[in-house]
């Protein structure tokens, strides 16, 4: 007999803190509130500040009459912090007075109910205030992700109109080796190109590419450009049968650019490799390596959302701009994977482009030395 393994969906567990001095009540919370909810208690209000200021938890069951910080207090502080701002919060409290009520809610929380508790009529109340917090959370998301997304087009609109004045000068992200600034149509190309990936949620089309091919017509088209800037460019290439599934269009656009931006960040006498990394999951990063200067992460933030501040003047001479960032991460959404940044003076800057495992084949994991 053939036997099959089914695999049972894993249910999520959520994380919930209870704040009440009362022992007996904390060891109620314990043991009714659930088998899909892990509890942790504390017995006043300065305890559940600590707690939830340094970890993760998707509620909060507050008493009012805490010591050392009532549950006033501490609806207050939690709604006036970044990161429990939006943190769904249920008083539990054995004061039903119209004005504890009104208090409540209007210092911050989600639910009220009154002490002795019905447990039962209490677990559904716990899953419709969590359910309703997920929902605020995934609108406040979407408004955010709409704002910049407007806000990206209109910096992108400002700077093809710029491009439509050949006077105006930009100012790059210059080196002393390349001092010069470039005009505005210069950029003209990567808005186009930025602009159309913003437009697609998958590739228009794709090919199976193999991976050591990849990488060597990368090495080939950069290496001209790398001996200019007196830099070493390896291609690691793999004894692995590896296959992806990209748009080649734009899979070779990203890996280029990826490499020119690392060839110019590298010293002279540097040395940028390319190579390949298979991973448990059967997902793959293309990694490019540099011995550059290490970037810091909010720098590489910064560049990620240049163009999802505010709008840029791109008449003045103040700025600077480089889309390199915005285009690799839109590429690598398209494809359903994502680029991966690391800095360190042991291995210096690495910008690896992580594909799914849904993209890849790989025959055999062996690198080459």
């Amino acid at each position: 007999m053939t036997m099959q393994n089914q695999q049972t969906p894993i249910k999520k567990r959520y994380k919930v803190l209870a704040a009440d001095d009362d022992p007996i009540m904390r060891e109620m919370m314990m043991a009714r509130l659930g088998d899909d909810v892990v509890v942790t208690c504390v017995e006043d209000g300065k305890l559940a500040w600590d707690k939830l200021s340094q970890e993760h938890f998707d509620l909060a069951i507050i008493d009012l009459g805490m010591p050392n910080l009532d549950g006033f207090g501490l609806i207050q502080y939690l709604r006036q912090t970044p990161k429990t701002v939006d943190l769904p919060l249920i008083v539990a409290t054995s004061r039903g007075d119209q004005e504890a009520i009104e208090r409540a809610f209007s210092s911050g929380a989600s639910g009220f109910v009154t002490k002795p508790i019905n447990w039962s009529l209490f677990q559904y109340e716990i899953k419709f205030v969590l359910k309703h917090g997920q929902t605020e959370r995934e609108l406040r998301a979407t408004r955010a992700f709409s704002n910049k997304a407007n806000r990206t087009k209109d910096n992108l609109l400002a700077l093809m109109a710029c491009a439509l004045q050949p006077n105006i000068q930009i100012t790059s992200n210059s080196t002393p080796d390349q001092p010069a600034p470039k005009q505005c149509k210069d950029y003209l190309s990567d808005a186009i190109e930025l602009s159309q990936l913003l437009t697609q949620t998958k590739p228009r089309q794709t090919q199976n590419l193999h991976a050591n091919n990849v990488i060597e017509a990368t090495v080939n088209t950069c290496q001209t450009f790398a001996r200019q800037k007196a830099v070493k460019l390896i291609g690691r290439k793999t004894l692995a049968d590896i296959s992806i599934n990209v748009d080649p269009e734009i899979w070779t656009s990203v890996l280029l650019r990826a490499t020119k931006r690392a060839i110019e960040s590298s010293p002279n006498g540097g040395t940028v490799e390319i190579l390949l990394g298979g991973q448990r999951d059967g997902s793959l990063v293309f990694s490019i390596r540099d011995n550059g200067p290490l970037k810091h992460t909010i720098d590489i933030e910064n560049e990620l959302n240049i163009l999802a501040g505010d709008l840029i003047d791109f008449k003045s001479d103040n700025w600077s701009l480089d889309l390199t960032l915005p285009i690799i991460n839109q590429a690598m959404i398209i494809h359903g994977g994502r680029p991966l940044f690391q800095s360190n003076v042991e291995n210096g800057n690495i910008t690896g482009l992580w594909l799914p495992n849904s993209r890849v084949k790989i025959q055999q994991l062996e690198q080459s030395a």
